[in-house]
């Protein structure tokens, strides 16, 4: 369901599927060891940061710094505090898989520097999920959470792909569809099919 509050709206078309449509569960990477929560107000994460953690909690005007290709397997909750960021750098990427829920406070949210959505993936592999976008943020990203409730608010915009069970846009929010995330291969997760080759006849 898309709910949109106010002056909330969609760029592009909405279809509906004709049946019920049982979206595949995703599995988190198997990481055996936990390395604890990443708490605090400007960190850097590097490549050889990726593994698994309790939780991220960033501080008031802090910052996450993604530098270079991570994969992140989160089994509690992100929280960004006030004004606080998440950012991913150019040349960088974030995949993130995620248990718990995204606790975005005032002014805070995804900043993917380098605006391509597919630079910043989260599956939601919890149950009864909650993301949360605050005031202002715009937030470029692929999010595949099945069973999680996503809110966008007032004057928020979305940019890539959202695969939710719920999505509330408030007021003046807005979710752009990126056309590039078309292109995909067979290698790529969740693709049930891709043209590998045709041939014209």
């Amino acid at each position: 369901m898309i709910d949109t509050r106010g002056d909330g709206d969609v760029k592009g078309s909405i279809f509906l599927l004709p049946s019920y449509y049982s979206l595949p569960p995703i599995s988190p990477p198997d990481y055996t060891a936990t390395q604890g929560s990443i708490s605090g107000n400007n960190i850097t994460l590097n490549s050889s940061d990726s593994g698994k953690y309790t939780s991220i909690n960033i501080s008031n005007n802090g910052t996450l710094t993604i530098n270079g290709d991570l994969t992140l397997y989160v089994t509690g909750d992100i929280e960004l505090k006030n004004s606080a960021e998440l950012q991913v750098k150019n040349n960088s990427t974030l995949t993130l898989y995620l248990e718990g829920d995204i606790k975005a406070h005032n002014s805070s949210g995804f900043n993917n520097i380098t605006q391509t959505p597919a630079n910043l993936t989260i599956y939601g592999t919890g149950t009864n999920q909650k993301i949360d976008i605050k005031n202002s943020a715009e937030l470029y990203a692929v999010i595949y959470a099945p069973d999680a409730e996503m809110v966008v608010h007032n004057s928020g915009d979305a940019y890539g792909s959202f695969i939710v069970d719920n999505m509330e846009l408030k007021h003046t929010a807005n979710v752009y569809y990126d056309k590039a995330l078309r292109q995909v291969s067979v290698d790529d997760e969740l693709v049930r099919f891709s043209v590998t080759h045709w041939e014209e006849i």
